[in-house]
This record gives C-alpha cells, structure tokens and sequence, in this order.
C-alpha cells in the first residue's frame, strides 16, 4: 500500500514535470531560458563567430551543458585574440613605413632649403 502510493507520487511528479513548459525544464536543467537565446545568438552573430560554432555553442548553453558552452566560447575568443595580434603585427608594419615616409618627406624638404 505504502509503495503504491510512493508510486503514485512518483507519477504524478514526473506527470507536473512534463507539463512545465521547455523553458521552464530548461532553467531547471541549468541552461538559459528562452528569452536569452535570442540575445545569445545575436551577441554570437556580432562577435563573428561562424554559423556552425554558435549552433553548438547555443545548443550547449541552452540544454545546460553551460561549462561545454563556456569551454567553446573561450576557444572561438582565443582565435580572436590571435587574429586580432596578426592584425597588430600587420598594423604596426604600415606605421614603420608612414614614419620611414615622413622622415623621408621630412629630410627632403630640408635639402632643397
């Protein structure tokens, strides 16, 4: 008797949790609920992560596996500090040749005097 009825709770829990709505389940999971994946997505798309890597990352962030999504994240930011340093180098070299130019433009005016 005693078992039935621990039974008998046991379905009705499981019955109220199916009945939570997908956003509700999610934040009881861990994940972000509904409303911030839009803001995900959009904050992912500005960020110029590839459609593919924010798939999974969204898909990591919103079914609770926050610590993968994070781990991903991090990745995708590493890649961009190393795109953002070739660019530095890249940057710094066309500002050696402005400076070589002005002093050479500098030098010149000079002689003609």
């Amino acid at each position: 008797s005693e078992v039935r009825s621990q039974k008998s709770e046991v379905r009705s829990q499981k019955s109220e949790v199916r009945s939570q709505s997908s956003e509700a389940r999610q934040r009881a999971e861990g994940g972000f609920a509904m409303e911030k994946t839009a803001g995900i997505k959009q904050n992912l798309t500005d960020a110029g992560c590839p459609e593919e890597s924010a798939g999974l990352i969204r898909q990591l962030l919103e079914s609770g596996r926050l610590e993968d999504g994070l781990h991903e994240l991090r990745v995708f930011r590493c890649d961009l500090m190393e795109e953002l340093h070739r660019n530095q180098r890249k940057v710094d070299c066309l500002d050696y040749l402005i400076r070589q130019t002005e002093k050479e433009i500098k030098s010149n005016r000079q002689e003609r005097r």
